[in-house]
């Protein structure tokens, strides 16, 4: 801001000018201690206030972090187990049922000769040894 000078009336007009701008330079340098002590006063009850919701912050963070297991039988007797960790799929594999061999119901055993069935030579399948539906009827 410029201040013109005319005369010597223009003199004493910026004079007073310096006097109040330096009066209310003053008064908000005062103004600005008051808002600095008043902050200064609350500061440690505001750290202490932000280090509560930090801890909260890092309880709720450890409290999401969890690993769940899920086993699934499947309808030919496999187990399928699917790894989550903190709620994101980590890793799913299928685990093979024990199986164990049974006369296949879908082929005629085969004949002799002379018509009698030879059992002996009947063609085999590899079922679980757990079916779940039977235990389900």
């Amino acid at each position: 801001m410029s201040l013109k000078i005319n005369g010597s009336n223009g003199r004493a007009e910026g004079l007073a000018y310096d006097y109040e701008k330096k009066e209310q330079d003053k008064d908000f340098q005062e103004m600005y201690a008051a808002l600095v002590e008043k902050k200064r006063a609350t500061l440690k009850e505001t750290l202490e206030e932000m280090n509560a919701r930090r801890q909260e912050l890092k309880e709720i963070e450890q409290m999401s972090k969890f690993t769940e297991v899920v086993r699934r039988i499947m309808p030919d007797g496999s187990i399928l187990v699917t790894e989550y960790r903190d709620g994101e799929m980590v890793d799913r594999y299928r685990k093979k049922p024990k199986l164990k061999e049974v006369p296949d119901e879908n082929t005629p055993p085969p004949k002799a000769p002379d018509g009698t069935t030879l059992t002996a030579q009947q063609e085999m399948k590899q079922v679980p040894r757990l079916n779940i539906f039977d235990n389900m009827l």
